[in-house]
């Protein structure tokens, strides 16, 4: 028998005391899951400007004082590159160095379509998402914008909108909308510009109000969600390889996403109406794990993890 954490449910049972169900489906698998809050806030805290800013994304913004480099604007994780886009695509990028210094500008593809998102990664390409549902990435080299690649990321055809773009070490993630009167749950499309091999996921909200990845790695892609434009949102995160959840989801912003950072071993965001918060964010499994046995675990259990990934290792129970 082997456990999962996720099947096409064909029975469940519910303990005693309501804290544990198991779902069983097709062949000899089984899925436990701990009946708990669906929001882990116990490392949220309040943070003030000064500590938002000590991000470099967020300072970088901040920092500049060129008109030229201001405006709706995109920062990289490092704060070393802005991209501002106006009208007809004109597109700038600057460095955010001495107040901002303009390095390319140029209009990108003006017949692609409207605007929606941008972003740029830390050595300077841009990644722009279109009204057509269509994002582009433009490399630069010496002042000019190179050629770009681009990538489809409507679903089945249906007419989306790119809502949001993240780009982190070569890493691209998209936030798309249906325009369906919320009728279908959001997307979120991952790729990688070395694969350019999309893969997607659904969140639990109709709209995406932000998105990041967690750190340089680009392995945990930060997700905003939310279903009202002045009501709550919700931060999840995902595994960028296998698209399944990390934790439980994140709560406190609400209305309008003004900052979504990940910064590594955290996870910073502020809205619209004043809140400022940090989430420390653990990626080690064993409290969760451990909550879900309530109890030590026996050599069997630890063999039988992960497909028995762990069978060639000393017993260690985590949970003891």
């Amino acid at each position: 028998m082997r456990l999962v954490d996720e099947i096409g449910a064909q029975s469940v049972a519910i303990s005693a005391d309501g804290a544990k169900v198991v779902s069983g489906g097709w062949g000899e698998n089984l899925a436990v899951w701990s009946v708990g809050p669906s929001f882990d806030d116990s490392s949220r805290r309040v943070i003030d400007d000064d500590e938002l800013r000590a991000s470099p994304s967020v300072a970088a913004q901040a920092a500049v004082t060129n008109p030229q480099c201001q405006g709706t604007v995109a920062v990289s994780p490092n704060g070393e590159f802005l991209v501002v886009v106006g009208d007809g695509a004109v597109t700038r990028l600057c460095s955010t160095d001495s107040g901002g210094t303009q390095l390319a500008l140029a209009r990108l593809n003006p017949d692609a379509g409207d605007v929606t998102a941008s972003a740029v990664d830390d050595d300077g390409a841009v990644a722009l998402g279109r009204a057509s549902g269509i994002v582009e990435v433009y490399p630069v080299n010496n002042g000019t914008f190179g050629r770009g690649r681009a990538i489809d990321v409507r679903v089945g055809g249906e007419e989306i909108g790119v809502q949001a773009l993240a780009i982190r070490n070569g890493v691209v993630v998209a936030g798309i909308g249906f325009a369906d009167g919320g009728q279908t749950p959001a997307r979120v499309v991952v790729w990688s510009l070395a694969r350019m091999e999309p893969t997607s996921f659904a969140i639990d909200q109709h709209a995406v109000a932000g998105v990041a990845l967690l750190d340089d790695q680009a392995s945990v892609v930060v997700v905003a969600g939310r279903d009202d434009t002045a009501g709550p949102v919700t931060v999840q995160l995902w595994d960028a390889a296998s698209r399944r959840r990390v934790g439980r989801a994140l709560s406190g912003l609400s209305g309008g996403v003004t900052a979504l950072v990940g910064d590594g071993a955290a996870v910073l965001g502020a809205d619209s109406v004043g809140h400022a918060y940090s989430w420390d964010i653990d990626r080690d499994p064993t409290r969760d794990v451990c909550a879900m046995s309530g109890r030590p675990l026996t050599t069997a259990e630890w063999d039988s993890f992960a497909d028995g990934a762990l069978d060639r290792y000393r017993f260690d129970d985590p949970c003891d």
